[in-house]
């Protein structure tokens, strides 16, 4: 039954946006989505792969929740863009928000600004950390399950790291809603908790790297004023939702 139920939802979820859902296993990512009686072109690497489930996993089972954030958010933050599918449901959701996407990478960037054009949000080509410099990218060629290092190896490539905190001290308001899919960046993020004032809710995809574990998790959201309200476990990452201290809506 409860198979039967997840089937139904999806499929009225891809009716919505003009998308064709017969079941996961011949499921194609769509090339257009329908927005405001328009249909709008979806950009993206036909090589690359899992775009697909995570179309599902956004689109069609919204897995970070947009449906259950009750008031629009004014400003969104989505470190670790991709070609930016988070970024586009977060319009389908929120027409009214200001949308900042930010991605390394510099072939899957070009994919990025297309959707950005077509959606009408922000991007940035570079990726966000504890401190602002360069660092190394571990692939040309597919960004989704790429690492950003300090140190330059075979096959890398070179990057620009912008600073958190300056990011969210250059804003005149809140970040009401913060992505995080960052291939285990977010651990730097962390670590400075003075920029999560300014931050209302995350939500992310967090990586078990360098012997991190869910605990380590539930102390970084304690040191930057957050409590997990929702947290799915997988082998090494999950999705977690978090909502600063006395200010959940």
């Amino acid at each position: 039954m409860k198979r039967v139920q997840i089937f139904v939802n999806r499929w009225l979820r891809a009716k919505r946006i003009g998308v064709s859902f017969k079941g996961t296993t011949d499921f194609r990512t769509p090339h257009t989505l329908s927005y405001q009686a328009k249909n709008l072109r979806l950009s993206f690497p036909d090589t690359q792969a899992g775009i697909h489930w995570d179309f599902i996993n956004l689109f069609l089972d919204d897995e970070y929740g947009l449906r259950s954030i009750a008031s629009e958010p004014r400003l969104i933050y989505d470190i670790g863009g991709n070609v930016g599918l988070f970024a586009i449901w977060c319009r389908l959701n929120f027409p009214n928000a200001k949308i900042k996407s930010f991605e390394p990478h510099s072939e899957t960037f070009s994919y990025l600004k297309e959707n950005a054009e077509e959606f009408h949000f922000q991007c940035f080509n570079f990726a966000v950390g504890n401190h602002n410099g360069d660092a190394y990218i571990s692939s040309l060629t597919e960004s989704r399950s790429n690492r950003v290092s300090k140190t330059e190896n075979i096959g890398t490539s070179k990057i620009s790291i912008k600073d958190f905190s300056e990011l969210v001290a250059s804003e005149d308001e809140e970040i009401d809603l913060l992505k995080l899919d960052c291939e285990g960046a977010e651990w730097d993020i962390f670590e400075n908790p003075m920029p999560f004032r300014k931050v209302r809710r995350i939500r992310m995809e967090y990586h078990l790297v360098d012997g991190k574990t869910l605990e380590d998790l539930r102390k970084a959201a304690d040191r930057i004023g957050f409590e997990i309200v929702k947290l799915e476990e997988n082998s090494g990452f999950g999705i977690a939702w978090m909502e600063g201290r006395n200010r959940k809506s």
